[in-house]
């Protein structure tokens, strides 16, 4: 065995002979190969993995935020008909005439559909896959 030194591990002559030995033994070489090309695989999938996700990410807190809009909407709707049935009630205690009922009743009624609509948009826009309506 010969002596070891820094100019030794330095000089470029003794690089080029380790790299001539490790390229002619192909018995380490061709696995050294595959096991980079499985790595590379492996990191491709990752990366594929997390782009998926964070497209899946983006898509949620956008249904998200459509939904927080739509609820403070509905929330609109359902003060409007709890003051639309509560002047109802002042009425009905009153005994207004018949035909000033009907109004708040129809006008009640109208807001009552409104707002099973706006629920099932937020249900849609909740639960559907690719929902009909964007950002």
């Amino acid at each position: 065995m010969g002596t070891w030194n820094t100019e030794t591990f330095l000089s470029p002559d003794f690089w080029s002979a380790q790299l001539t030995a490790a390229f002619e033994a192909r018995a380490i070489l061709v696995p050294l190969l595959i096991l980079v090309f499985c790595f590379g695989v492996i990191i491709a999938r990752r990366i594929a993995t997390s782009r998926a996700v964070s497209e899946d990410l983006q898509t949620f807190e956008s249904r998200l935020r459509l939904a927080r809009d739509q609820n403070s909407d509905e929330a609109k709707f359902i003060a409007e008909v709890a003051s639309k049935i509560q002047a109802l009630r002042k009425l009905n205690e009153a005994k207004a005439k018949r035909s000033d009922v009907e109004l708040m009743i129809e006008e009640a009624d109208a807001k009552t559909r409104a707002l099973a609509m706006a629920n099932r948009i937020t249900n849609h826009i909740l639960t559907a896959d690719k929902p009909a309506i964007g950002d």
